[in-house]
């Protein structure tokens, strides 16, 4: 993605007090509920359909949509692990943040890309061929 430097800006959506790393999927919520996101972005609820109205299903249209909320807590541990520290946060209204991210490595805990799927081969050839799940490729 980047050697060194990563710049995010993002919508966010407001704390939730006692719980961190609050994240909603927007589309198939209720009205109730797109009301109170609504009032909460005043005059700027128009422009986050998905969020403060109904989602928008127009075919090829679903990248107007807001899809995902994220808590400025949850957007920070998104960044660390993923690798990266943040260096500075910027704030320009109460909901929208911009993230100043530096790479600092990859966390341990990620597996090399590929492992998965080899792993999932080592198991299919380690098992009798009358054994296999019909989903399996043949050898």
């Amino acid at each position: 993605m980047t050697e060194r430097w990563l710049l995010v800006g993002s919508e966010t959506i407001p704390e939730v007090p006692g719980i961190e790393n609050v994240c909603i999927f927007h589309p198939g919520r209720s009205e109730a509920s797109q009301a109170a996101f609504a009032g909460a972005y005043a005059e700027r609820a128009p422009t986050y359909p998905g969020m403060t109205h109904a989602f928008d299903e127009t075919p090829l249209m679903g990248y107007v949509n807001m899809w995902w909320g994220l808590s400025p807590s949850a957007l920070r541990s998104m960044l660390r692990y993923s690798g990266f520290e943040v260096r500075e946060e910027f704030r320009y209204t109460w909901s929208h943040h911009e993230y100043l991210a530096e790479a600092v490595g990859t966390p341990d805990f990620i597996p090399a890309l590929g492992l998965s799927r080899q792993r999932g081969e080592d198991r299919l050839a380690g098992l009798d061929p009358g054994s296999r799940p019909a989903w399996a490729p043949p050898d």
